[in-house]
């Protein structure tokens, strides 16, 4: 289905991609005259930078929230004994857990921003593609569809799956972390 919903995208940004209003000499079905064809190998080249970057700001953002909830735990995990800790210091540990919460559903939404991102990219680049005389990504992510082996067809999908995977285990501990101090702070109330 997924495979679907991509094709007809590709189909719409490929209609949509040539500016109807610029002087393009065609010569041919998905042909194009060399002036034409220079600019869009210009534009061909910035997609993949493009492309390159936001995979390198994922990383760093990435990065970043694995310190950040890195330090959090770490704070919450010295933390003394919650059942040993006085009722008016619950509400700031609570608190703490709640930012952990809001900060790990945060980082799923960057990760799904980014995910978004490159696949525009992507689908821009093989439309670029049919103008060109090579199908570089095109025929990449055609070889990797129809690997046999099922590491390698799903590996865009699986490292997405991996990725999600680290800020969901945080998610889980903060909200496993507020409950339990809102648990005990209503006990000890």
């Amino acid at each position: 289905m997924e495979e679907i919903n991509s094709q007809l995208i590709f189909d719409k940004i490929s209609k949509d991609l040539i500016n109807s209003s610029v002087n393009i000499i065609n010569q041919g079905e998905n042909e194009v005259d060399s002036n034409s064809k220079n600019n869009i190998v210009e534009q061909y080249k910035l997609l993949v930078d493009s492309s390159h970057k936001i995979e390198e700001r994922r990383s760093s953002s990435n990065n970043v929230f694995i310190g950040i909830n890195t330090i959090l735990v770490s704070v919450l995990a010295n933390s003394p004994q919650l059942i040993k800790i006085e009722v008016y210091y619950l509400p700031f540990i609570a608190s703490l857990g709640f930012i952990g919460i809001l900060i790990s559903y945060d980082w799923l939404k960057v990760i799904n921003s980014y995910k978004k991102l490159n696949f525009l990219n992507y689908a821009l680049i093989q439309s670029l593609e049919k103008f060109l005389p090579t199908y570089v990504f095109s025929l990449r992510a055609k070889l990797e569809t129809e690997q046999p082996d099922q590491k390698i067809k799903n590996r865009g999908s699986s490292i997405l799956m991996n990725e999600k995977l680290l800020p969901q285990v945080f998610l889980s501990i903060y909200s496993i972390y507020f409950l339990t101090v809102i648990i005990i702070f209503f006990y000890k109330i």
